[in-house]
């Protein structure tokens, strides 16, 4: 192998690892959840919402994934947790349009309910937690939801939800249920 190619080789290597999202480990030690006081700092970056009590949702995890937002890097994950008929992927099809947001289609109209939480992990326990349910799983997640579906960040970023089943939720416990 040339120097051309090592040189090109190394520098794939150094931007694929400057430009690769952090684990969710390092987001959730990087940042503060200080919802009692209305906000989140990740970084440098504090980002003012108002969060509801404690809420509990339960259901079937019909998707989990790792969340990559630029505009709001301290949520981790995403899921979607289901019940009745919305739990049957036989019934339910359930797709990634990307960037957070899902679709889903059926034959008839579905009984039962289907939620996108946004995911917010409060420490690395609970982080462990939530890393050990998969799709399938029957879970409990308990948290504190955001109350108006927006988050607005000191560097001047916005979120805002536009679905009604979606949902930013501060996870205090991921619970795997038993069947």
């Amino acid at each position: 192998m040339n120097l051309r190619r090592v040189v090109l080789l190394l520098a794939v290597a150094a931007a694929f690892l400057y430009l690769r999202w952090p684990s969710a480990g390092r987001v959730v030690a990087n940042t503060i959840v200080a919802a009692e006081n209305g906000y989140i700092q990740y970084k440098a970056v504090r980002y003012e919402a108002a969060w509801d009590p404690e809420v509990t949702h339960a259901g079937d995890v019909r998707l989990i994934e790792r969340a990559k937002y630029k505009s709001a890097p301290f949520f981790t994950h995403h899921a979607i947790v289901t019940t009745g008929d919305y739990s049957d992927p036989g019934l339910v099809k359930i797709g990634d349009s990307g960037g957070g947001n899902f679709y889903w289609t059926a034959k008839q109209r579905p009984e039962g309910t289907l939620v996108v939480l946004h995911l917010v992990p409060r420490s690395r326990p609970v982080l462990k937690e939530l890393e050990r349910v998969g799709v399938g799983d029957s879970v409990e997640l308990v948290g504190r939801e955001e109350v108006d579906g927006g988050v607005e960040g000191s560097d001047g970023s916005y979120l805002r939800l536009t679905h009604d089943n979606h949902r930013y939720l501060l996870l205090d416990r991921a619970r795997i249920l038993p069947r």
